[in-house]
Parts: structure tokens; sequence; C-alpha cells
């Protein structure tokens, strides 16, 4: 976990949308940081309709389980995980202060950054036009041509070579 990913954030939108949506379900995946202050937000007593389900070895995997991938970053230059989730064919919901990727197709619906009314807003419009199989044929039919090959694993691998952060 890292600050940028913003659990204090996450915690926010999903107590909100639980209240106004209270069959929504909201998933965590990933490592605590050690940080108590970040790890709290996840750790302490979870919000009703959340829940911290720890590291995964299979982001993909989660991903193709999952209906919406809601990304609580504020700044991202290139999210692997919205690209996963365009190559399974997700819709996203992101921050507007990330730009929409111009490099793959990413069907998204974009949420005022530090807002988390309006976070629930955006979900809450996705979910008034939610017919699960249109928008899901949607989001693949765009995605089709974009599917991340290798798997995200790899790819966050093959960057933190690139980047000088593991050696290859």
């Amino acid at each position: 976990m890292d600050p940028v990913k913003r659990p204090l954030f996450w915690r926010q939108v999903v107590e909100l949308a639980s209240e106004k949506y209270p069959d929504l379900r909201f998933e965590w995946w990933g490592p605590l940081s050690g940080d108590t202050h970040l790890d709290s937000a996840l750790n302490e007593k979870p919000p009703l309709a959340g829940s911290y389900c720890g590291s995964t070895d299979s982001p993909s995997e989660v991903l193709r389980m999952s209906d919406v991938l809601f990304h609580t970053s504020a700044h991202e230059a290139n999210s692997l995980a919205m690209q996963e989730a365009a190559g399974v064919g997700l819709p996203v919901i992101y921050a507007d202060s990330i730009e929409p990727p111009t490099d793959s197709v990413v069907w998204g619906l974009r949420y005022t950054r530090d807002d988390p009314a309006d976070a629930v807003r955006v979900l809450g419009d996705l979910l008034a036009d939610w017919d699960l199989h249109s928008a899901r044929s949607h989001a693949e039919a765009v995605a089709q041509d974009q599917r991340v090959e290798p798997p995200l694993e790899v790819c966050y691998l093959d960057w933190m070579v690139d980047s000088n952060l593991i050696a290859g």
C-alpha cells in the first residue's frame, strides 16, 4: 500500500456508498504498508460494505471476478490496474486528476479528485444505467484489441526492472 492509493479516501467512499447502496460490496486487495495511519483505514473495523482481502499473487484473477474497478489514486501516470481492468472488460471509476489513458482503451467514469460524495454520485450514475450484460459487453468490445499481454504481474515486474527498482 502506498499513500497514492488513498486508503482513507476509499474508506470514506465505502461508508457513503453503503448508506446509499446497501447491497454494494467493496474489496481492497494488496499488501499493507506497515504505516499504522495508512493501514488503519483497512485493518481497524472495516466499513460495513468494505473488506480488506490482503495480498494476491493473481491481480488479473481478482479483476476477472469483479464488476467495476474503483480506482482511488489521485495521481498516477500509467496505471497498470486500469490497463488490466480494460483487458478484462471492466468499467473503471477514477479521479479527474488522472489523465484518461491515450495508449489503451479504458471504459470509465471520472469523479472529482478529493470528493467522496462525487465518487458515490458517479458510482450511482453507473448503477442507474447498469445492465450487467450490456455494460460488460460494451467494455469488453472496446477493450478487445487492448488486452494486456502478458498478464499484469509480468508487466509490473518488467516495469520494476526497467525503472531500476529491482535487478533483472
